[in-house]
């Protein structure tokens, strides 16, 4: 039997002080907004992981997983893989 498994990929991005992502090239990318950035590791979104969607940081990420019953099986730099605990089991 399969278990469920999430896995997402990483990126650095420019994050404004409230930690949301910001598009350099884009209009609200003004000078005084980027005079206070900062670059974070946020998960990219992927339609067939429910929690990735609107760049989450990596902590918010394991946190909305955790709720879902998913656990940590791997992470580094680049990705974060997880699996569903409830299903482990039940074969």
């Amino acid at each position: 039997m399969a278990i469920g498994v999430h896995f997402v990929r990483l990126g650095l991005f420019t994050v404004d002080i409230n930690g949301a992502r910001i598009d350099k090239s884009g209009s609200g990318a003004s000078i005084n907004t980027m005079k206070s950035t900062s670059m974070e590791f946020l998960v990219i979104p992927d339609a067939s992981v429910p929690n990735s969607s609107g760049y989450p940081t990596m902590k918010n990420y394991i946190l909305m997983e955790a709720n879902n019953n998913f656990v940590v099986s791997h992470i580094d730099q680049s990705i974060i893989i997880t699996y569903n605990q409830t299903q482990i089991n039940s074969a």
